[in-house]
């Protein structure tokens, strides 16, 4: 998951059997504890394209927190983004 410059993607695959699951994105925005997307692109649910989601985030540390159908989801930042051809 990346969150640079105003656009959000997300990518899952799977390592055992090594296989493509899905991609999403688009441009994001964040207010107090709400994220919400303007789909421009998801692979799994092609019915999104268009539409805005939101979700509740909390972020805390290095960690951002998404409530997605009751279920929370947690992802830890794993670099700042600083090396060369970060962000590229």
């Amino acid at each position: 998951m990346l969150f640079v410059d105003g656009y959000f993607t997300h990518t899952a695959y799977s390592s055992d059997p090594k296989n493509f699951n899905y991609a999403k994105g688009g441009p994001y925005t964040v207010t107090t504890n709400q994220l919400a997307i303007a789909v421009e692109f998801d692979t799994q649910k092609k019915e999104n394209i268009g539409d805005t989601l939101k979700f509740l985030v909390t972020v805390k540390d290095d960690k951002l927190t998404l409530d997605i159908d009751q279920q929370q989801m947690v992802f830890e930042k794993i670099d700042k983004g600083e090396e060369h051809l970060a962000g590229l």
